[in-house]
């Protein structure tokens, strides 16, 4: 999976557009990051996509070796929507 996003963010860097990579998550469907903007991209299992912003590279790399990627999520990210702005995408 590490490789994957690897390979994805070097992706983005060139296009500029963030790749989403599928997740073994019960919440969250897949993700991708973009490190030049810090910003995280993520599909819930129930569809929804949301972008946010203000992600350094050290949390997106928490979420990527936490055993409960949903769980890391809501403590890393979600509790603090004031560092972590939002917005839904669909």
């Amino acid at each position: 999976e590490q490789t994957l996003q690897v390979a994805a963010n070097a992706a983005e860097n060139l296009l500029g557009a963030i790749t989403m990579v599928a997740v073994a998550s019960s919440d969250i469907a897949s993700w991708g990051y973009s490190p030049l903007k810090m910003q995280l991209q993520i599909m819930f299992t129930n569809n929804r996509v949301y972008l946010y912003d203000g992600i350094s590279p050290m949390d997106f790399e928490k979420l990527m070796l936490a055993p409960s990627k949903g769980r890391a999520f809501w403590q890393l990210i979600r509790r603090d929507p004031v560092g972590h702005p939002f917005t839904r995408l669909s």
